[in-house]
C-alpha cells in the first residue's frame, strides 16, 4: 500500500503513458549526485557542481548543491570549522573526491533530518541493494529508519555510492517524501 501511495505522490498519473514512463526512467532514473569533472580548456581547473544529464531533476540537484555550498562556507563540525578556507583555484580531483566523501553525506543527511514532521520523528532512508532498472520498480526498495542524526550520517556515508550512482536523485526524493509522511505530502 505504501509503494502505491508513494507512486501517486511522486509521479503524476500520466506516467502510465509508455512514452512518459520511458522519459521518467531515462531522466530521473539515470541521475545521481555526480560531480562535474575537469573543465574543458580550463587548464586543470575543476568545476564545483553536479553534472545534470537531462532536464527534470534540477530542483533536487539544486537543493543538495545549496546544502553543499553551506557546508563549505559554514562547516557543521568543530573539526571542519578549524579548517583553512578552501582555495578555489587549487580545487583538483583529489580535493573533489575528499569533498564528495565527506560533505555530500552531510548535505544529504541534513536535508533528510529537516524533512522530519517533528523533532521526535525518524528519518526513513530509502535505499536499494542493487541498482534500480527503473525508478518505478518498487520491489527493489528498502526503507531504513534512523532515529538519531549521527546514525543517519553514518548510514548515508555507508551507502553513498547509491546516491552518486544512477537513480540517486530518485532515492533522495523518495526518502524525503517517506520521512515527511505520505499523508502529509499528499
Amino acid at each position: 500500500h505504501e509503494a502505491a501511495m508513494l507512486r501517486k505522490v511522486v509521479w503524476p498519473a500520466e506516467v502510465e503513458d509508455v512514452e512518459t514512463l520511458q522519459m521518467v526512467t531515462n531522466v530521473w532514473g539515470g541521475q545521481g549526485f555526480e560531480f562535474a569533472k575537469e573543465v574543458q580548456g580550463g587548464e586543470g581547473r575543476f568545476q564545483f557542481g553536479f553534472k545534470q544529464h537531462k532536464n527534470g531533476p534540477c530542483g533536487v540537484l539544486a537543493a543538495v548543491q545549496a546544502e553543499l555550498l553551506g557546508e563549505i562556507l559554514w562547516p557543521s563540525t568543530a573539526e571542519e570549522s578549524q579548517a583553512d578556507v578552501m582555495e578555489w583555484d587549487r580545487l583538483d580531483g583529489e580535493v573533489l573526491d575528499d569533498f564528495t566523501s565527506k560533505s555530500l553525506p552531510t548535505a544529504i543527511s541534513s536535508i533528510l533530518w529537516r524533512c522530519r514532521p517533528d523533532a521526535n520523528a525518524s528519518v526513513k532512508l530509502v535505499i536499494v541493494d542493487e541498482p534500480m532498472e527503473t525508478p518505478l520498480k518498487w520491489e527493489c526498495l528498502r526503507v531504513i529508519e534512523c532515529s538519531q542524526q549521527s546514525q543517519l550520517q553514518k548510514m548515508v556515508q555507508g551507502v553513498l555510492n547509491i546516491f552518486t550512482g544512477k537513480g540517486g536523485v530518485v532515492l533522495l526524493l523518495y526518502s524525503c517524501v517517506m520521512t515527511r509522511g505520505l499523508q502529509k505530502v499528499w
